[in-house]
């Protein structure tokens, strides 16, 4: 679980410092930790990061690593829409 965090923070600190590249493989390697310990709030994060980085490497991207890319948004949005909703709807 550690190292799970571990590659969570590297992610976050590399985008964060515009090291795109060891923020993607920061990225890979935090994938490879999902499991059924995974929750849903590094869930996001990881989602959250990755998606900001790929977004920021896009355009200088290969044709292949582009669709790649659009696929892994794909799976993001597809990820973040059956997560737990909020309550921002709910009159207090």
């Amino acid at each position: 679980m550690m190292i799970c965090l571990y590659w969570m923070i590297k992610l976050k600190t590399r985008f964060l410092s515009a090291d795109y590249a060891e923020a993607l493989a920061a990225a890979e390697k935090r994938r490879r930790c999902f499991g059924p310990s995974a929750v849903w709030i590094q869930l996001l994060d990881y989602f959250y990061y990755t998606a900001l980085t790929v977004t920021a490497c896009y355009e200088n991207a290969s044709a292949d690593e582009q669709r790649e890319w659009r696929e892994l948004w794909r799976r993001t949005e597809s990820n973040c829409a059956s997560g737990p909703k909020t309550t921002a709807h709910v009159r207090r």
